[in-house]
C-alpha cells in the first residue's frame, strides 16, 4: 500500500520539543563562556547623595529625588583564564537626571513645592570586569546555573554635572552652572545568557565624582562630592 509511512519511521521525521530545547539550552550554556565582543544598553535607577554649597547667603543643602538614567556600552569579554575566571573590558557613554526634592538656605527649609532645578549629568567609563563563569564547572553543566556569570568591577573615567536652574520660589534661582570632573565607579552583579547570544545583567553600582565646583548666582563660588548608589538592569547582545 502506497503512501503508508510506519509509525516509527514517522516519529523521525518530526523534531521533538524537547531536543530542540536540549539543542538551546547546550548552546546557551557554550556560549555563556566564549570570549567575544557584545554591545547593549545599561538603565540605572538610584540616589544621589545631598548637595552643600557655600553662598553669600550661608549654607544651601539640596536634597534630591530618585535618579534615573541610561547608557550605551561596547565590550569584550574573555572565556575563562584561571579557572573559572575571565576578564571583561568595556566603555559606557550615559546620561543620568534627578529632580531637587527639597533646599534649606541657611538652616531655612523651603518645602519641596517651592523647591525647584535638578541635577543633571554625562558620564563616560573605561569598565574591567572579573567574571565568574559558572558553566566551567563540571557540577552545573546542563543545569540553569551553567548560563549565570557573577561579576565584579571597577571603572575610571569622565563626568560633565550641572545643576540646571536650582533655586526657590523665595529665594531665586541659587545655582545654573556645569562642571567636569573626574569619576570612579565600583560594581557587582550577575549576568545571565537568556539566549545563545543574549544577555541580561542585573548589579549594584557605586559612583564617585569629587570636586565638581560651581559659580552660584550670587557671584560665590562652591564645590561639592557627588555619590550615586545605582541598581542597574542591562540588556547586551554578543557578536
Amino acid at each position: 500500500m502506497t503512501g503508508f509511512v510506519p509509525a516509527a519511521e514517522g516519529a523521525d521525521l518530526v523534531p521533538s520539543p524537547t531536543l530542540e530545547m536540549n539543542a538551546l539550552f547546550d548552546a546557551t550554556e557554550e556560549t555563556a563562556k566564549r570570549a567575544g565582543f557584545y554591545f547593549g544598553t545599561r538603565g540605572r535607577i538610584g540616589v544621589n547623595s545631598d548637595t552643600s554649597l557655600q553662598s553669600a547667603a550661608g549654607n544651601v543643602d539640596i536634597a534630591y529625588d530618585p535618579s534615573f538614567g541610561t547608557a550605551a556600552l561596547i565590550g569584550y569579554g574573555t572565556s575563562p583564564v584561571f579557572g573559572p575566571i575571565g576578564f571583561r573590558g568595556e566603555l559606557e557613554a550615559g546620561f543620568f537626571t534627578s529632580e531637587v526634592d527639597q533646599i534649606d538656605v541657611a538652616g531655612v527649609s523651603r518645602s519641596s513645592e517651592t523647591s525647584v532645578g535638578s541635577l543633571t549629568g554625562f558620564t563616560g567609563f573605561a569598565n574591567g570586569y572579573l567574571d565568574a563563569h559558572f558553566s566551567a564547572f563540571e557540577q552545573v553543566k546542563g543545569t540553569p546555573l551553567s548560563r549565570v556569570t557573577p561579576f565584579v568591577g571597577a571603572g575610571i573615567g569622565v563626568a560633565r554635572v550641572g545643576l540646571d536652574e536650582v533655586g526657590t520660589f523665595a529665594d531665586g534661582i541659587i545655582a545654573d552652572d556645569w562642571d567636569t570632573s573626574v569619576a570612579f565607579q565600583v560594581s557587582a552583579g550577575v549576568r545571565v545568557n537568556v539566549t545563545p547570544r543574549t544577555l541580561v545583567e542585573l548589579g549594584y553600582r557605586r559612583e564617585i565624582i569629587p570636586d565638581i565646583e560651581l559659580n552660584l548666582r550670587d557671584g560665590s563660588s562652591s564645590d561639592f562630592d557627588l555619590t550615586r548608589d545605582l541598581f542597574t538592569v542591562s540588556l547586551q547582545r554578543q557578536f
